[in-house]
């Protein structure tokens, strides 16, 4: 091979090095060019997220603030801690060594900038004084090598706002890597000002607690007490550490504790019950105020109750007008009356009393109410003839603001004061038909709803009705729903009227001046003859207890009296007899004896017709024209209840 072959085949070998070196700088170049694309779509991921999240997000330079700190190390700080406690100044020269590079939008808004520029350059123009503890926390986390650091801190907008942020920040491991870093701060001022007015609240709660003379506690779903006041540990005498934990059972015994039980359970149902009982503590009986209010979390769910307890012996004692006889009445009218009261009593049903007008209806409704087991708790009495039928709802169920003229305030009506007792509906045959179906519905669910209200509520009291009319003839007449009668008509009894028991006469007489002469603060009783009480046997009583209670109070309050007397004849009398006494001679002339003997037996015939004017004319023997004249020459049908049937 001559040397021009040699020299083609070097150029050859030459031109494929050169060819492979071009081909290595063309993928090399494909590398970079794909780098950078990579870069570059990475930086603008990254720009993304720092403008889009919706947190502050700050881009400092810690470059500075990481020499300075290596250089204190190598100079052989170990405790830094304990250095920064020698050399407070580093704190705010280090403040000075970091430099705000960056900021997101959410930043600008959080501080009220209006660009990026006004919070350029050091932070420490935005912290408070009572940062600096903050960031001397920080400092020490990264001389330490920690990897995560988080505070919370005081920052202050360009308008001077105060802000509480929560800081958070990832450190390098290594303080060479340690130059620009990422701060996101959160600004939580609306949750810290929650939790200051959740601890204010607590701390209210907590004086009102302790200071409370009623007593306050709260159970757990158990039913066991979770939290006492010192109010109730001093009515019980005993130490919360000894409350806590117990039942009501455990307390207060079996038979108070399984009422309270009942109530509890209902309370955690949901249902907001306020009550009167009684129950025994050390031995002696106290009737309190209860109100127990579900208690909730944060999500809504019941976790127990709430309960306060006032109190209320000595108001029960001094408004207390009941005391059951403890004798036996000799008429066997009214032993069988009781009989059948007991046997009331000893169930929950609903209880219809019937009878004449006085004749004791509501000493039977109390008497079975302290007899049943129903007597810890109150017992309430409306005569629904003396209310008009505009406010004979609202006495009932209670109403709500604004429910009618007048109805500024929530009122609870009769039904909710019976919680846990007893009422009785008096005369209930003077109820509307409206307000008869309401009370039907309130039979059937043992709920209703108060006037003007939509909340449902739930009752556990007992109803007792009673009435002096005849309801199976109201019905025919269309004045009584007859569904509402056969749901009261479950256990009646009927009371018998006092003519039908004059053997019990003498002992009502003495159990009615002793109490008469109570409500009237005599001091002394005159003496009663025996051939009075004997006399008063005889005397028909139409007017029945309420008219002996009456003549008894009369001849109570008579002055200068040696003993007591009755206005009325000893010898017995018939319904069918009436005397009007004259004297004579008389001043007036014999016309006007007359007219007035007239407009007596008017009165008196309209008295025995119950008003009825037809029935009023037929006794007189007189049309029923002949008797409007009369009345109206004679003025008597002022004040009088008539009809015109």
């Amino acid at each position: 091979m001559n040397d021009q072959d040699k020299t083609r085949e070097e150029l050859i070998r030459e031109l494929l090095i050169l060819r492979r070196r071009v081909a290595h700088l063309e993928e090399a170049d494909q590398a970079r060019r794909v780098a950078e694309e990579a870069l570059k779509q990475s930086e603008e991921r990254y720009r993304s997220i720092f403008q889009m999240v919706p947190v502050s997000i700050w881009e400092e330079d810690y470059t500075r603030l990481s020499e300075a700190i290596a250089t204190l190390k190598a100079q052989g700080v170990t405790d830094f801690r304990g250095w920064l406690d020698d050399h407070p100044d580093f704190i705010h020269q280090a403040a000075l060594m970091i430099k705000v590079a960056d900021v997101n939008d959410e930043t600008l808004k959080m501080y009220r900038a209006e660009s990026k520029e006004e919070l350029l350059g050091s932070p420490s123009r935005v912290l408070l004084p009572q940062s600096w503890d903050a960031f001397r926390e920080e400092l020490i986390a990264i001389a330490e090598g920690k990897n995560t650091f988080e505070t919370e801190g005081l920052t202050h907008t360009l308008r001077g706002e105060r802000r509480n942020v929560l800081v958070r920040i990832a450190i390098p491991s290594s303080l060479s890597d340690f130059r620009h870093m990422l701060l996101s701060v959160m600004d939580i001022s609306d949750s810290k000002q929650a939790e200051q007015a959740l601890r204010r609240s607590e701390e209210r709660f907590r004086a009102i607690f302790e200071g409370a003379r009623d007593c306050i506690f709260i159970k757990d779903r158990d039913l066991r007490y979770s939290h006492v006041n010192p109010a109730m540990e001093k009515l019980l005498m005993r130490p919360a550490s000894l409350l806590i934990g117990l039942r009501s059972e455990d307390i207060y015994g079996e038979e108070a504790g399984k009422h309270i039980r009942e109530v509890d359970l209902r309370a955690l149902s949901g249902e907001s019950i306020e009550e009167e009982h009684s129950r025994p503590i050390n031995g002696f009986h106290f009737t309190f105020l209860d109100i127990r209010e579900p208690l909730r979390n944060a999500e809504g769910e019941i976790i127990g109750i709430c309960g306060i307890s006032r109190n209320v012996t000595e108001r029960k004692l001094a408004t207390h007008t009941f005391d059951p006889s403890t004798a036996d009445y000799p008429s066997s009218a009214m032993r069988s009356t009781l009989a059948k009261a007991r046997y009331a009593a000893a169930t929950d049903s609903v209880v219809l009393l019937l009878g004449e007008s006085g004749s004791g209806k509501d000493f039977l409704a109390r008497y079975i109410h302290a007899h049943s087991r129903r007597d810890k708790g109150p017992f309430f009495a409306i005569n629904c003839a003396a209310l008009s039928h505009e406010l004979a709802e609202s006495e009932l169920f209670g109403h709500e603001p604004g429910a009618f003229t007048g109805a500024r305030g929530r009122k609870r009506g009769l039904l909710e004061l019976a919680e846990g007792g007893t009422l009785l509906l008096n005369e209930i045959g003077e109820l509307s038909l409206t307000l008869q179906s309401k009370l039907l519905t309130f039979l059937d669910t043992r709920s209703f709803t108060r006037v003007g209200g939509e909340k449902t509520i739930s009752v556990n009291a007992r109803l007792i009705a009673a009435t002096h009319r005849d309801l199976r003839e109201e019905i025919a007449h269309g004045r009584f729903l007859s569904a509402l009668f056969y749901r009261l008509d479950v256990f009646s009894i009927r009371v018998p009227a006092l003519r039908e028991r004059r053997e019990d006469i003498p002992l009502l007489v003495e159990e009615l001046t002793a109490k008469l002469m109570v409500d009237l603060h005599l001091t002394d009783a005159p003496p009663l003859d025996a051939n009075t009480v004997k006399d008063m046997t005889k005397h028909d009583w139409p007017g029945n207890v309420r008219e002996l209670r009456n003549v008894i109070e009369r001849a109570l309050i008579l002055p200068d009296r040696g003993s007591l007397e009755f206005p009325f004849s000893g010898r017995e009398a018939t319904p069918d007899e009436w005397s009007y006494k004259l004297r004579f001679p008389s001043q007036m002339s014999l016309h006007e004896l007359r007219h007035q003997i007239t407009q007596a037996l008017c009165m008196e015939a309209l008295r025995r017709a119950d008003g009825n004017k037809k029935a009023a004319a037929e006794l007189l023997g007189i049309s029923r024209y002949s008797l409007y004249r009369y009345m109206t020459y004679y003025d008597i049908e002022e004040g009088e209840k008539v009809t015109a049937e």
